[in-house]
């Protein structure tokens, strides 16, 4: 998991857009005990942004937010030592920050120590409360949190399989906008897994995700005109998106080239190349060719 997606970063996206010009004032009101600033700063030097980055500090002033009871601060100080970033991991020391955080119903925090209880990190391995961790992030509209819960159903972690449970949890997460989600549930629709199959609904939602630039949802999106599959076949449009996902590294996506090309002009090719650039250019909001 991005470790960006477990530290809190709302006050900080608060502050630095609005309330402090710059980080010198940040450090102003820092230093005069405001509680946001002391926040903002600490993950100013924990990401080296318009810093140098720096460990110490950012412990020492998410220490100084902590104090004051900011729940970020403490799920951030919590991640710190789960990781042993700047400091020596202790897991223990982990799960005191985290407690303290979720004891404030900070939903990154609850997605963090589901997380821990789930790899037994500092605790018995325990998916139950794994569970009933991330559902409370989940229900906070965290879709991380949400994936989270669906993958203990999908490959049955500590639990028995159950691919109903799986999807409803993958589509809360798509519906929240998390990419991931949204191509879990086109590829439930697909293989008809905890759900009846449907391809027409695959299409929807991997185009969900390979508009937010995913490329396995790209590639899967490309598979599903290749194949006619919930859409009439066209293997520019295939080319298309499997380009695109392959430009990003997907290997499969390598290979289904090679296949599709097969079926292809050169002029096709070309013609679906320049189409990727137009979609990709545009933030993928120039796509839809027909």
């Amino acid at each position: 998991m991005n470790l960006l997606n477990r530290l809190a970063l709302t006050i900080f996206l608060l502050f630095s857009s609005s309330t402090f010009a710059d980080v010198e004032s940040i450090l102003q009101e820092a230093k005069q005990g405001n509680n946001a600033a002391q926040f903002a700063l600490g993950y100013s030097y924990y990401e080296g942004k318009d810093v140098h980055q720096d460990f110490d500090e950012a412990l020492k002033w998410y220490s100084l937010s902590a104090a004051q009871g900011n729940p970020a601060a403490q799920n951030n100080i919590g991640v710190m030592y789960e990781q042993g970033t700047g400091v020596a991991q202790d897991y223990n020391e982990a799960l005191k920050w985290l407690r303290l955080s979720v004891d404030q119903k900070n939903a990154y925090a609850q997605n963090n120590l589901g997380i821990m209880y789930a790899n037994g990190l500092g605790v018995p391995q325990d998916y139950k409360e794994a569970i009933k961790c991330y559902k409370l992030a989940a229900h906070q509209a965290y879709p991380i949190a949400a994936n989270n819960v669906a993958t203990v159903y999908f490959k049955g972690l500590g639990t028995p399989k159950n691919y109903k449970e799986a999807f409803k949890w993958f589509l809360v997460s798509g519906v929240f906008g998390n990419s991931y989600g949204q191509f879990r549930v086109g590829t439930m629709y697909l293989h008809g897994q905890g759900v009846p199959k449907s391809y027409k609904k695959a299409l929807i939602w991997f185009n969900q995700a390979a508009v937010q630039g995913r490329n396995d949802g790209q590639n899967s999106l490309g598979y599903l005109y290749a194949n006619g599959l919930g859409v009439t076949k066209n293997y520019i449009l295939a080319y298309m998106w499997t380009y695109l996902a392959a430009e990003k590294g997907n290997e499969a996506a390598k290979k289904n080239l090679t296949v599709f090309s097969k079926s292809m002009t050169l002029r096709q090719m070309i013609k679906a190349q320049a189409m990727s650039q137009i979609c990709e250019s545009s933030h993928y909001k120039t796509c839809n060719f027909h």
